[in-house]
């Protein structure tokens, strides 16, 4: 299971918030929901956000390492590493975060272009009418 997705399951089992009282507060069906946990359904942008607002904690809460740390120390790194193999573990954490991020990106250009082909096929079939 993903990372993010793991961190949503305990947030959810620390709120004790069940997955279809969550479907609920997103407005998405249980079935959706259920197949985002089993990764059938990618989730979107929008529906993580909500997700965040649900459990109170900021969207990048889910893509910021370990899987149980505290929704309060959320930041990526630990201030007090001084030695270089923390730094660099620091600056390997922040590289796999960007990356996640990037995905997470690409696959909104990819959606929203989607959206523009289908628009356009769309407007294509009105104006044959």
């Amino acid at each position: 299971m993903k990372n993010y997705l793991l961190k949503i399951n305990k947030l959810l089992e620390d709120k004790k918030i069940t997955k279809i009282e969550l479907s609920e507060l997103i407005g998405k069906n249980k079935n959706t929901v259920s197949n985002y946990f089993t990764e059938r359904t990618k989730i979107d942008v929008e529906t993580i956000i909500k997700i965040a607002k649900v459990l109170n904690v900021p969207v990048s809460y889910f893509f910021d390492d370990p899987v149980n740390s505290g929704v309060n120390n959320h930041i990526v790194g630990n201030n007090n590493i001084n030695n270089t193999q923390g730094s660099v573990i620091t600056k390997n954490n922040e590289i796999d975060k960007l990356k996640i991020k990037l995905e997470s990106c690409q696959e909104l250009v990819d959606e929203l272009r989607q959206r523009l082909v289908d628009k356009d096929e769309l407007i294509e079939l009105l104006r044959n009418k």
